[in-house]
């Protein structure tokens, strides 16, 4: 297996490598708390937190290397407690509604507080 990675580094290129790696540092250093949001993560973080009772956790961090196309959000509620998955999801879809008309894509991660 080293021998195969190995062989394929040498075609990878530098933009590549850069671009991977950029992404990375810069996503770990928004979950380090060393990045400032964004409008767009600011707004749907302030929308989730004051539409969903019982929220003790909003995390929205832009994934698509800052043009506001892709989004991770990790919503913790009580007010999800006994509900199922999908209909924590479509609370969160509900509220975001406007907001994912312009996106590419969105990971929602939720949990009952």
């Amino acid at each position: 297996m080293l021998r195969l990675l190995s062989s394929l580094r040498p075609r990878l290129s530098n933009t590549t490598t850069t671009t991977t790696s950029s992404f990375l540092r810069s996503h770990s250093s928004c979950c380090g708390g060393d990045h400032q949001q964004s409008e767009a993560e600011q707004q749907m973080s302030k929308l989730l937190t004051d539409s969903i009772q019982g929220c003790t956790r909003v995390e929205v961090h832009d994934v698509s290397n800052g043009c506001g196309s892709m989004f991770d959000v990790v919503v913790e509620a009580s007010s999800f407690q006994g509900k199922s998955k999908v209909a924590q999801h479509k609370i969160v879809t509900a509220i975001l509604r406007e907001q994912i008309k312009s996106m590419h894509g969105l990971t929602i991660k939720t949990k009952a507080a």
